[in-house]
This record gives structure tokens, C-alpha cells and sequence, in this order.
């Protein structure tokens, strides 16, 4: 059985849960954990910088005490830290604990994600260990390509920098973001299984409770999952993100009315205009029945200029009300 958890390596609230949810599972539990990437700090440098108010560590902290709220802005509180600290003494954490840099963490957490798509749960499961050691407690910069390399070597990854290096897996990395956002995950750390959520860094007894409620999750086809998180991340207006997601199943099913359709609706979204006429016209070649398809089509071809070829695509339409798709 298999458990997600979407976090952040820079977050401190993730060493405290990754040293609880150890102890809870043990060795034998039979669920395999996997760690997905999570954004606590999209502003951050790509240059990093030193960290001051004591070494605190960069705005993400009260995610792990708020659930389902984003980090705002600034370091967190005296208090904050104080709370942070006290719960990474109790499980072992240190003897010191707090990040010395602000950094971008990024190439941090596309190797996490390597060591599991080019290892397995296990591998993962060491560089997250490593990973959040050098952060929190040697202080190292883990944006360092020279950190990265011997935090792999050390832990039997030595091929990941180099996969990190060159571009491997970079666009599914992008996708395990996109299904982050579309499953509205808002915190570091956050576990998902089977569409219940447990955020923040919880106590061992409420892990406890969760992980012996896991229950075999409903088995749904990648391709229906990938349309259902690219819906939602339509209602968000990340058109972007919805690309990401849809792209893959336009390229393997080309002639699948809603797969095209919510395509069509991402790149007329995402201002790629003649993409969206192209998937919009062969929507309504295929079924000039379809309202949305002409309202879709005129829309765009209204955009790009072309009011006359637009105008009776949108006049077909006036029949029913339209969603909103500025």
C-alpha cells in the first residue's frame, strides 16, 4: 500500500514528521511512503542567502501549525521557533536545529524525486534523511551541486546529480507539482491517501490512527486522473499546470472528445490561441451540435483578431450561458 507525502525539504515541520511517521511505521509495515515535491517558498533566491534572527528557517513554518494555510510572508515568530525546536529535540533532532540558509530548493527536491523514479521508496526514503539532516541540522546549502553529489554518493545514489544535471525526469517532477496543486494540497507536510489528508507535523497517535484506517484506494486510470486534476486545475486558472497534466493523454488519445476539449480550454487559457482554434474547430467539425465547442472557438478566433469568423460561432452559442473561460 502506498501513502504519498507532499513536502518541502526547507520545511522544519517535515523533519519533525518524517522522524514520527519512522517510528510509527517501523520496518515492517507494509506501506510504502513516497515523497512528493512541495513549494513552502517560491520567492526564494537563486543565489542563497544566510539566514539571521537566530538562523531561522525560511517562512514556512506556521503551514505545519495551521492546516490547509500557506506560509505568509517574513520568518516566522520567536514562538513559532520555539515550538519547532522543542518538537525536534523530542525526536532526536540535532544536537542543534535550524537552517542557516534561505535557499531554492528545487534541485533538492528533483533529486528526492530521481532517487524514487530511478530507485525505489527506499532510496528516497535515505536522500530525504540526508537531505533534511544537511538542511536543518549541519547547515549545509543544499542548492550546493557539490552537497547534492555527496549527500547521493553517501546514500548509494551517486547517479542522481548527474540525472539532475542534465534535465532527467524534469517535466514529471513538474507534473507531481501540477497534481500537488490540483489536489489542493497547501501545506508542508501534508499526507495523502485515497483522497483523505493529514497536514502538518501531527503527533505520533493521530499518524497512528490514519495509518491503521488505510484502506485499499479506489483504482482509477491515469488518464481519467489526469483530466480530473487538469479540471481542477482549470477552476484554479492555472492553465499551465492543466497543460502539463493533459498534454500526455491529447498525445495518446487525439481523438477523444473530452480529453480534447479540456486541452483546447488549457491552451486557449494559457493564450496559445492557434492550438486552441485548431482543437476548438475540430471539436465542431466533429459535432457542430456542440454549443461549448462554438463558444470555445468563437472566443478564440475573437481573440486573435478575427471578429468576422468569430462572430457567428458566438451567435450559435448565445443559446445556452457559457461557462467563463477569460
Amino acid at each position: 500500500m502506498r501513502m504519498e507525502v507532499w513536502a518541502d525539504i526547507v520545511s522544519p515541520w517535515t523533519h519533525v514528521l518524517k522522524r514520527r511517521l519512522d517510528a510509527v511505521l517501523g520496518e515492517d509495515s507494509g506501506v510504502e511512503v513516497v515523497w512528493r515535491p512541495f513549494t513552502v517558498d517560491p520567492t526564494a533566491p537563486a543565489k542563497p542567502l544566510p539566514l539571521v534572527e537566530n538562523f531561522l528557517a525560511p517562512p514556512v513554518d506556521e503551514a505545519g501549525l495551521e492546516p490547509f494555510t500557506r506560509a505568509r510572508e517574513g520568518l516566522p515568530t520567536a514562538g513559532v521557533q520555539a515550538v519547532i525546536a522543542k518538537a525536534a529535540a523530542e525526536e532526536g533532532i540535532g544536537p542543534r536545529f535550524g537552517a542557516l540558509w534561505r535557499v531554492d530548493s528545487e534541485k533538492a527536491q528533483r533529486l528526492v524525486h530521481l532517487a524514487y523514479t530511478d530507485g525505489d521508496a527506499s532510496v528516497q526514503n535515505r536522500i530525504v534523511d540526508a537531505l533534511l539532516h544537511a538542511h536543518h541540522v549541519a547547515g549545509d546549502d543544499i542548492s550546493d551541486p557539490e552537497v547534492l553529489r555527496r549527500v547521493a554518493s553517501a546514500e548509494d545514489f551517486a547517479a542522481g546529480p548527474a540525472m539532475l544535471e542534465g534535465g532527467v525526469g524534469k517535466r514529471d517532477y513538474a507534473e507531481q507539482l501540477a497534481r500537488g496543486k490540483a489536489m489542493h494540497v497547501e501545506a508542508s507536510p501534508t499526507i495523502v491517501h485515497d483522497g483523505e489528508y493529514l497536514v502538518g507535523a501531527v503527533s505520533r497517535e493521530e499518524l497512528r490512527e490514519f495509518v491503521d484506517g488505510l484502506g485499499e484506494p479506489v483504482e482509477i486510470a491515469e488518464e481519467r486522473e489526469r483530466l480530473r486534476l487538469a479540471e481542477s486545475l482549470l477552476r484554479q486558472r492555472d492553465a499551465i499546470g492543466a497543460l502539463t497534466l493533459v498534454e500526455p493523454v491529447l498525445a495518446a488519445h487525439p481523438n477523444q472528445h473530452d480529453v480534447v476539449e479540456t486541452a483546447a480550454r488549457a491552451y486557449y487559457g494559457s493564450a496559445q490561441l492557434n492550438k486552441a482554434r485548431r482543437l476548438s474547430q475540430w471539436l465542431v467539425d466533429r459535432n457542430p451540435a456542440d454549443f461549448f465547442a462554438h463558444y470555445l472557438l468563437g472566443r478564440t478566433l475573437s481573440r486573435l483578431g478575427l471578429e468576422e469568423e468569430a462572430r457567428p460561432h458566438l451567435k450559435l452559442a448565445e443559446a445556452v450561458t457559457p461557462p467563463e473561460e477569460d
